[in-house]
């Protein structure tokens, strides 16, 4: 499935750099070819409130760790090799660290 993200900026008026972007409430929205969208609305640091909980999920395929591999630099064979990976104390292939870190920020 091929998603493609879209930003639209609701409030074009604020300060520009970080500071004006952290007040800046933008919507994402991601177009997927099986028609399934999802809207997910970024709320700014004053508007969060404790008990506020937000969820993301994706099934992690072999081709999000291939091109994380490349665009990171990381190929390490514990992401890559099943062989070598079965050796290690992991006992099968893990996905990068980072990989995590990427989808939290996207």
């Amino acid at each position: 499935m091929k998603c493609y993200k879209t930003r639209s900026i609701k409030d074009a008026t604020q300060g520009r750099g970080y500071a004006g972007r952290i007040n800046r409430p933008v919507s994402i929205l991601f177009h997927c070819q099986d028609s399934h969208m999802t809207q997910v609305t970024n709320t700014p640091y004053e508007a969060l409130e404790v008990g506020q909980t937000a969820s993301y999920s994706k099934k992690v395929e072999e081709r999000d760790i291939q091109l994380f591999a490349a665009m990171s630099g990381d190929h390490n064979p514990v992401h890559l090799d099943a062989e070598y990976a079965s050796k290690t104390m992991f006992k099968e292939r893990i996905a990068h660290g980072m990989f995590s870190g990427a989808l939290i920020s996207a």
